[in-house]
């Protein structure tokens, strides 16, 4: 059973970061987001990679942003006024879940999250998604390259997401925290 719409608005190729300019395109889309008052963190492998390497970590295919508070519609304006090309689009039951953004062959993927009770969730392909509200309450910055970018305090949410995330593993870990549909 489906329960999410995902649209493919042009196709792309998610390749490592490796040796590409991540630290030109992360500053692009951070400065775009800011300057629009949007409310956003750095999450998953993203947070992960620059908080314990000092870098995203080269093998991983994208940069990872969540935002709260904002339309769809907005996101895809803001970042188009930043040279980003939308490349794709999740939505579950007409909510926003996640666009992919394409600029320089790095992909930037926005997911949404919604307050229900006590948590922020995310509807997606690959299942759902629920965070403790409360550890997004009061973003912290985290260094990357001389700029701060705002994030939950690293520890407490790279020991929720991943577990022991302080050693590398080979293969996607980030579906510690993640659900799969209902049958």
């Amino acid at each position: 059973m489906k329960n999410y719409d995902l649209i493919v608005h042009k196709s792309f190729k998610a390749a490592p970061l490796d040796g590409k300019p991540v630290e030109k395109f992360l500053r692009s889309a951070a400065n775009a987001l800011e300057k629009a008052n949007v409310r956003y963190w750095l999450s998953s492998g993203t947070l992960l990679g620059i908080h314990r390497d000092g870098a995203p970590m080269p093998d991983d295919t994208d940069i990872d942003i969540s935002v709260m508070g904002v339309s769809a519609g907005v996101i895809e304006k803001i970042m188009r006024r930043a040279r980003f090309t939308l490349v794709q689009s999740v939505d579950t039951k007409g909510l926003p879940q996640q666009r992919a953004f394409v600029k320089d062959g790095i992909i930037l993927d926005i997911y949404f999250y919604y307050y229900r009770g006590d948590y922020l969730v995310n509807f997606n392909y690959f299942g759902w998604i629920r965070k403790p509200a409360e550890m997004f309450s009061r973003l912290r910055r985290i260094e990357y390259e001389g700029r701060q970018y705002k994030c939950p305090e690293p520890e407490e949410y790279l020991a929720w997401r991943y577990g022991d995330w302080k050693v590398p593993a080979n293969g996607n870990i980030d579906t510690r925290r993640s659900r799969q549909w209902p049958s």
